[in-house]
């Protein structure tokens, strides 16, 4: 894709609730669409936790995007935080939201 910088972003399950698979779908449509019309290329993944403490769900990597706008999509889509991604730099947690 050639960018220097990209994020890791899901719709699913917003501030860590199980909406269920229809909505928790809904949303990731919703996503995708809201970033291919603002002209971002991506590429489809999976985000997985520790084993057993939540099951892995879909995801986004979007390329091209900046830190300020990975985090205001990731608001948008009510996630509890995004990671953030530069060339030959460790990949950043970007939290949006304190949890307990």
């Amino acid at each position: 894709m050639h960018a220097r910088n990209g994020a890791f972003i899901t719709a699913w399950n917003p501030f860590s609730k199980d909406l269920g698979f229809e909505a928790n779908e809904h949303w990731d449509r919703e996503l995708k669409r809201f970033l291919s019309v603002r002209g971002f290329a991506f590429v489809e993944g999976e985000g997985r936790g520790r084993t057993g403490e939540w099951p892995p769900e879909p995801s986004i990597l979007a390329f091209g995007i900046s830190r300020t706008e990975a985090s205001a999509i990731g608001r948008r889509y009510r996630q509890n935080a995004v990671v953030y991604v530069r060339r030959g730099r460790p990949a950043e947690l970007v939290m949006l939201r304190w949890v307990r």
